[in-house]
């Protein structure tokens, strides 16, 4: 299908490991998602069936005591949907890969090569 607006990714951003590994939190990232005048704020989550992109959403408690969540945003076309979830994961990737040999410093080149 053709659209009228190439989809990008305007910003993302690497969140940071927990190293003591206390939350059970499978947001990797936040994300830009632009498709021509829209952007839309996302996160990047890895879930156990792959990543998945969490639209904004708001809590809402009932006078009972339920909780329920509405939706902000929605990609309804699940082309679209894809599209924009292959650019972030391609994009996280990236930016993973550099954020790793950054934290290795000075280290020699194999152990660089060995860290890709």
């Amino acid at each position: 299908m053709q659209y009228p607006h190439e989809p990008r990714i305007s910003k993302i951003t690497l969140f940071q490991e927990d190293p003591q590994n206390t939350k059970d939190n499978p947001m990797v990232a936040a994300v830009s998602l632009a498709y021509g005048p829209i952007v839309i704020r996302a996160k990047l989550g890895l879930g156990q069936q792959g990543p998945f992109l969490a639209m904004p959403c708001r809590r809402s408690e009932k006078d009972n005591g339920t909780v329920e969540w509405w939706k902000m945003a929605v990609i309804q076309d699940a082309t679209l949907e894809q599209m924009f979830l292959r650019l972030t994961v391609e994009r996280y990737r990236q930016m993973a890969s550099t954020s790793r040999l950054a934290q290795l410093g000075a280290c020699d080149s194999h152990e660089l090569a060995m860290a890709v």
